[in-house]
């Protein structure tokens, strides 16, 4: 969050609405029926994408903790939950379209 509170400060490409998608957006753009997700994505336009895991603005509550966030590995599918401190992640930034 402190990332793309950065990219806001810095109007990054012109804009400061950016923000991390939630965990919806994110699977929305994963395709579990190609072989190849960011091969697909490439095609249609999403040519920065880096492979592997990527963070998601949703909370992950496993025991009453805010500490967990939701990512989506985008070479394999697998949406997990993991601490916010100490996991690395890609950040793909949204705007949020205003």
């Amino acid at each position: 969050m402190d990332h793309v509170a950065c990219l806001n400060d810095e109007e990054y490409l012109g804009f400061d609405d950016w923000r991390l998608p939630n965990v919806n957006e994110l699977e929305s753009l994963f395709h579990s029926g190609v072989d190849n997700c960011r091969a697909w994505l490439n095609d249609r336009g999403f040519t920065n994408d880096n492979p592997g895991a990527h963070w998601s603005s949703t909370s992950f509550v496993p025991s009453g903790a805010n500490s967990y966030a939701w990512r989506l590995n985008y070479g394999t599918g697998i949406k997990q939950g993991a601490a916010k401190e100490g996991q690395s992640a890609q950040l793909w930034p949204v705007r949020a379209g205003r």
